[in-house]
């Protein structure tokens, strides 16, 4: 990949007509009042919302690790697609999880933005 080479944000995308999907996992934690036990598990929000009970206090969104992952389709209908992991170490950052998975499609799939 050349370094002048623009990464294009999701915004910019959408404008010129892909339809950007971003989907965000973070790992979720919920005490298990029988087995007296940490259960930990890698959701998107909506997930954890239908799966964990939020009426209980005991659970909660771990700030490390976490995955993000990119579905671009061209107007033409190619699709381009792109995952990023974080760590468990790491501190989740969505924004640069984005910026890999774009680069990492502009890498991949010699992908080249066409602006109307």
């Amino acid at each position: 990949m050349n370094i002048e080479t623009k990464i294009p944000t999701v915004q910019e995308l959408r404008k010129a007509s892909y339809r950007v999907s971003v989907i965000k996992k973070r790992f979720y934690t919920q005490f298990d009042t029988v087995k007296r036990k940490l259960n930990k598990q890698l959701l998107t929000k909506f997930e954890a919302s239908n799966k964990l009970s939020f009426d209980d206090y005991r659970y909660g969104i771990l700030a490390k690790g976490g995955l993000t992952k990119i579905v671009i389709t061209s107007p033409d209908q190619k699709e381009f697609s792109s995952e990023a992991v974080c760590s468990k170490h790491d501190t989740f950052n969505s924004k640069r999880a984005i910026r890999i998975c774009m680069g990492r499609i502009i890498r991949f799939y010699n992908f080249q933005v066409k602006f109307h």
